[in-house]
């Protein structure tokens, strides 16, 4: 977790990983066509965004590692459906990340990108 604090005293809270700082790539979740069951990537998925919505205070920040999470996933070949659905699923089932950003347009925005 990286943490700022402000001129104005504010806390900002943001996701640290340690691995984009590295010179090569690092497998960290299960690619679409390996043994492992496609239902365990989408859960992965899922615990993720979950993980990025509570470590991230500012709309800004989940946002672009959402981005950066989907198109991870993109690269180790899950179908964009897939990947929009579940994404789309995601932000149904936890109504608090609407509420704690206080929108729903730009998830709406956000999944069209991709």
């Amino acid at each position: 977790m990286s943490i700022k604090v402000t001129i104005t005293g504010a806390v900002q809270t943001s996701l640290y990983n340690k691995t984009d700082d590295y010179s090569f790539s690092v497998v960290r979740y299960p690619h679409y066509e390996s043994n492992i069951p496609i239902s365990m990537g989408l859960n992965t998925l899922h615990g993720e965004i979950i993980r990025i919505f509570r470590n991230c205070s500012l709309f800004e920040h989940f946002l672009e590692r959402t981005r950066q999470l989907a198109r991870y996933f993109l690269q180790i070949q899950y179908p964009k459906e897939i990947l929009c659905s579940r994404l789309y699923s995601t932000l149904n089932k936890t109504p608090a990340i609407s509420l704690k950003y206080a929108t729903f347009h730009s998830f709406t925005n956000f999944l069209t990108k991709y």
